[in-house]
């Protein structure tokens, strides 16, 4: 996939250790991550925490960072990692679904175009965790199925299938709501 020339400056800037390079790299990925993590852990508190934390283990690994994919998707990575280690010292279980390969829906429509946008996140909220990650991946971060298999180290039908789910699961909390009617689609 390669990295863009821009972004090779950034990274560049953050292992020589320049300031001005780390407050450019918050300030193009803070408030994106901390929205990514936020839709996942559903409390600000926490999705600013693992934010911050995931900056300061961003800084610290920068060196090890080849490449390979995009800065955001390796950064991301980092905050999903720190999420699962705090979820395990919570023991809290995060379950795994069989991996189902399903084709692409040939009506793929955003959720963010059909419905009023304010309705949606609060619903989001309530998808099972598993499903939402992929959900707020796929539909805010605008990532390809490839990229979240990628950033969530599962195979690309298990995101297929999350994603399927997830909207299943959206939907029924959209139509609990009367956001949205049976007959419709996701």
């Amino acid at each position: 996939m390669g990295v863009p020339m821009e972004e090779k400056q950034l990274i560049s800037a953050l292992k020589r250790g320049d300031e001005k390079g780390f407050e450019e790299f918050v300030q193009r990925y803070g408030d994106r991550l901390y929205r990514s993590l936020y839709f996942t852990v559903k409390d600000e508190a926490t999705a600013r925490d693992l934010v911050q934390d995931t900056f300061l283990k961003v800084i610290k690994h920068i060196k090890n960072f080849k490449g390979d994919s995009k800065l955001y998707t390796w950064v991301y990575r980092i905050a999903i990692n720190l999420m699962k280690d705090g979820f395990k010292k919570k023991r809290e279980d995060l379950m795994e679904i069989e991996d189902l390969q399903i084709g692409k829906s040939h009506v793929e429509s955003d959720v963010l175009k059909n419905f009023h946008h304010h309705q949606v996140k609060e619903c989001i909220k309530e998808v099972p965790l598993i499903y939402r990650q992929v959900m707020v991946l796929f539909y805010f971060e605008e990532m390809k199925i490839r990229e979240i298999a990628e950033v969530l180290e599962e195979k690309e039908g298990t995101i297929k299938s999350k994603l399927f789910r997830g909207k299943q699961a959206l939907k029924e909390k959209l139509i609990e709501r009367e956001v949205f009617h049976e007959k419709e689609t996701i």
